[in-house]
């Protein structure tokens, strides 16, 4: 027995007067004799023909080069046929048929026997310049299931090429209107033949359908068109795609972490309609998993699915170590490959990777430290990562709190890697730099790490312990020189160094003992004489009057607002007495021989300490002739000015004989300096 099926199309009225299909057609030039073919059951099941059939790899012909394809054998032609580069589908060439004026049309039969029944899809592409014309021409396909000599229609479709739209006439019946409109150009017209369905297009649209039936023998039929010498039809990309006995029955959303190999994971499963396939049959290939892995590479078997109880055969692909980066949903594809030469290509697996978790590993740590002074290299924090793949990239600081007042620039904080980390995943510490406190104190260090994939991790296991910065003299001997009386001008006192850079005016307090007495109120300040990583360097300086001359010791001590205490006494004040200079103008005074001269001046004289008193000075005076008693002698302040101080000695003398005598005054300061006065003449008479 003989079952074919025919696809054929053809364009007009014209053809109908002399053959009504495809089918009659192929009758009408063949003797069923020369198509003997070795005798085989008809009427086995699709599955038992799916287990025995021969599946290629599939045929492509262009109509490329100078002859037809190998994979052809002609067996009917009428007229010429031109291989052309006018007008390709693709590549160089197609398939050329012009019109002629005669009553039989060009047209060639193109026939292929495979070794078993085969199921699989059939296209060739025409293209239609006759658009709009009454002209006829064919296309079609016969498809056989071969048997006993015989042909027996199994379906047979004549297409209409005249109109506004293609017409089909299946099993030989009228024609009528696929629906599909005719438009110049290029068409593909296909059916797809499988074991439970075979549907017929045109330019992917389905105009008909009807039961899958295995075909063993092929028929291509090309025409040209009649009639129209202005019409020219081409014939291109013949494809024939073997279908697969391979069926995927599920696909899965698997499951991973980021960074830690997945094992065991059940991508797809597929039945075969041959139960007694090995695993070694099938292969898998072109495998695709949504981005790139890392790790060692995956693996891949075919086991079979022991769940499985239906027909035929069913097998799972299984991975082994699929390790992705990072978090994500990842969409996998494969081709699956049977040892017969057929494949299917395989989506809609998923992987659906989620974040590793990050775990505190930080321990209890006490880091101490000096208020302003820089602290680096610090471990703030550590933490792990499920992840073992992960990079730095992925962490970012989401909060990080001092615990108290920095000074000076911001901190540097970094997340590296950890390499004394042992355990699984990855490890990693958050360092800080450059960590310098304003005040001494405990603070506790609070952090929390980001993962771009979501996880957060936090910690607030590090304090700082800040000590207040030392203070530390740095005065060198010295010994200032001043007059008594008079203001020393500001000098330093004391210098020291805090090893605060960031130390303020503000945060000290100077006591300065000035070592002996002095008038008015004294001044002391600071002055910060220079910063660097070391510290910061302070003067003491400050000014004072001293009344006596002297030598004074000065003890300096400076107390920061947080304890800490320097002191010096390496300053000294050289005081020196002020100088004494006679004012006395020269005079002479009258005076009775026996008579009380009452109170006269017998000197005056500047003392250039404006705060010396009468108590600095002894007078003495030689009086040059006998007096009466020892006169008495008086110190009297005359005035006193910022310039110094201004006296007179005065007495009250007796003189017991007469003449002229000038007394010698002698002016002596207990610091030092000494005046000797004859300036006032006395004249006695009587």
């Amino acid at each position: 027995m003989h079952n074919f099926f025919a696809f054929a199309i053809h364009a007009g009225i014209q053809i109908s007067r002399r053959v009504r299909s495809i089918s009659n057609l192929v009758q009408a030039f063949r003797e069923p004799s020369q198509h003997a073919r070795k005798s085989r059951p008809c009427c086995l099941t699709p599955a038992e023909i799916m287990e025995d059939r021969v599946l290629l790899s599939g045929f492509t012909d262009g109509f490329e080069g100078t002859s037809l394809n190998s994979f052809w054998s002609t067996y009917l032609q009428s007229g010429s046929i031109s291989l052309t580069s006018t007008t390709p589908h693709s590549g160089s060439q197609s398939v050329q048929f012009d019109s002629v004026d005669t009553g039989i049309d060009k047209f060639i039969f193109l026939e292929h026997t495979f070794e078993k029944p085969v199921y699989g899809t059939f296209s060739v592409w025409v293209f239609d310049s006759g658009a709009g014309l009454d002209s006829s021409s064919y296309i079609g396909f016969q498809l056989d299931q071969i048997g006993t000599n015989a042909r027996n229609d199994i379906f047979g479709k004549d297409y209409d090429f005249g109109g506004d739209t293609y017409t089909l006439g299946p099993n030989d019946t009228d024609n009528f209107s696929t629906g599909v409109l005719r438009t110049p150009g290029w068409h593909q017209f296909l059916f797809d033949i499988t074991p439970t369905l075979t549907v017929f297009e045109i330019d992917g649209s389905s105009v008909f359908t009807t039961d899958g039936i295995p075909m063993d023998h092929v028929v291509l039929f090309m025409q040209g068109p009649s009639w129209r010498p202005e019409w020219t039809t081409f014939f291109d990309d013949f494809q024939f795609i073997p279908a697969t006995d391979l069926d995927v029955t599920a696909t899965a959303a698997c499951s991973a972490i980021e960074g830690t190999p997945a094992k065991n994971i059940t991508l797809l499963t597929f039945s075969d309609a041959n139960p007694n396939v090995t695993a070694g049959n099938f292969s898998v290939s072109n495998v695709n998993w949504g981005t790139t892995l890392v790790g060692v590479t995956p693996s891949l078997s075919i086991v079979p699915n022991l769940a499985y109880t239906g027909p035929g055969s069913s097998w799972n692909v299984v991975a082994n170590n699929v390790t992705y980066a990072e978090a994500g949903t990842y969409p996998v594809s494969i081709t699956l490959n049977d040892s017969d030469g057929s494949s299917v290509d395989v989506s809609g697996i998923t992987f659906n990777v989620t974040d590793a978790a990050l775990m505190d590993t930080t321990p209890i740590n006490s880091i101490p430290a000096t208020e302003g002074v820089a602290k680096s290299g610090v471990t703030l924090m550590t933490f792990a990562d499920g992840n073992p793949q992960a990079s730095i990239a992925d962490f970012s600081i989401k909060q990080l709190g001092w615990g108290g007042p920095l000074t000076g620039p911001a901190p540097i904080v970094s997340i590296i890697k950890d390499p004394a980390y042992s355990g699984p995943g990855s490890g990693w510490k958050v360092i800080a730099d450059n960590t310098a406190y304003r005040e001494p104190g405990r603070y506790t260090v609070s952090v929390t790490v980001h993962d771009r994939d979501g996880s957060d991790v936090s910690a607030t296991h590090t304090s700082f312990n800040v000590a207040d910065a030392p203070l530390g003299d740095l005065t060198t001997k010295r010994t200032w020189t001043s007059v008594e009386g008079h203001n020393t001008n500001s000098v330093v006192l004391m210098t020291f160094i805090d090893e605060n850079p960031y130390a303020s005016v503000a945060d000290y307090t100077v006591n300065v003992n000035w070592g002996g007495q002095t008038v008015g109120a004294p001044i002391a300040g600071l002055q910060r004489v220079s910063v660097s990583t070391a510290g910061s360097v302070w003067e003491v300086v400050g000014s004072t009057i001293y009344p006596e001359e002297g030598l004074f010791t000065l003890n300096v001590q400076v107390r920061d607002s947080d304890g800490a205490v320097v002191q010096s006494s390496q300053t000294k004040v050289s005081v020196v007495d002020a100088p004494i200079f006679d004012t006395t103008p020269a005079r002479t005074l009258l005076a009775t021989r026996g008579k009380s001269t009452g109170a006269v001046v017998l000197a005056t004289f500047t003392d250039l300490n404006p705060y010396a008193t009468a108590a600095d000075y002894r007078i003495g005076v030689i009086w040059g002739t006998p007096v009466a008693g020892p006169p008495p002698v008086s110190l009297i302040l005359v005035s006193r000015s910022a310039g110094g101080s201004n006296w007179a000695v005065v007495t009250n003398v007796l003189f017991l004989v007469n003449g002229t005598f000038m007394p010698d005054v002698f002016i002596n300061d207990s610091g030092g300096s000494s005046l000797h006065v004859k300036k006032t003449t006395f004249k006695v008479i009587g």
